[in-house]
């Protein structure tokens, strides 16, 4: 992150003794290599920790629509069965008699026992 990154251009270089004014000028070169360095290594790891996150994320993508798949196809295979016992219906209710049968048991009270 940025804060981390400051937080490496900030970290002070120790200077010896003798590398103070003109020798801490020809070294300056050397320091800002260390510090890219230490950049380029934080860059490095954020990039290996977001290429594990978005293969997680493929990997629960794909389940995802694994099971999306699975629902659907079940949903297909049950509109097919209601459309079949749809059609079992209107096929038994065009039968002679059987509008008169539907008239009679409409008639009948909710509680009756057609058993006895």
């Amino acid at each position: 992150d940025s804060a981390g990154l400051r937080a490496v251009a900030a970290e002070p270089e120790e200077l010896l003794a003798t590398e103070k004014g003109l020798g801490a000028y020809w070294r300056k070169g050397e320091m800002q290599s260390s510090v890219e360095t230490a950049i380029k290594e934080r860059i490095e790891a954020f990039h290996i920790e977001v290429l594990g996150d978005v293969e997680g994320f493929d990997q629960r993508l794909e389940q995802a629509t694994a099971r999306s798949k699975g629902r659907r196809s079940g949903l297909q295979a049950r509109r097919s069965g209601l459309a079949a016992s749809m059609a079992n219906l209107a096929a038994s209710l065009s039968r002679p008699g059987t509008a008169r049968l539907l008239e009679v048991a409409a008639a009948l009270p909710p509680d009756a026992d057609l058993l006895t």
